[in-house]
């Protein structure tokens, strides 16, 4: 049985500007990326009909006609630079191997 991750076929970053209007909070920033991630979910689900999955730390959107999946995450330099003064690691987008039969 395929999972998600079996049909992700591309990962995409995607970088907004720098802005001082990002919180100094790292619990903040991602409470913003999760909203931010839910209203594009929902925006998609309308406008297109996509199936979307909105998680924490990025957003699935599954193209119905051509059936793929690609996954697409904010990269907020804020949030990296918080997370190295705590001594943290970014978790990776990268999906999971599984096996597809």
């Amino acid at each position: 049985m395929c999972g998600v991750a079996d049909l992700i076929r591309r990962i995409l970053p995607v970088q907004l500007e720098p802005s001082a209007a990002w919180p100094d909070d790292l619990a903040a920033i991602r409470k913003l990326k999760a909203a931010f991630y839910i209203k594009v979910a929902e925006g998609l689900r309308k406008k297109h009909g996509h199936v979307c999955t909105p998680t924490p730390q990025w957003i699935d959107v599954q193209l119905k006609r051509e059936g793929f999946v690609f996954r697409f995450f904010i990269h907020q330099q804020k949030e990296i630079a918080l997370m190295a003064k705590a001594g943290r690691t970014p978790s990776s987008p990268l999906p999971v191997a599984g096996a597809c039969d």
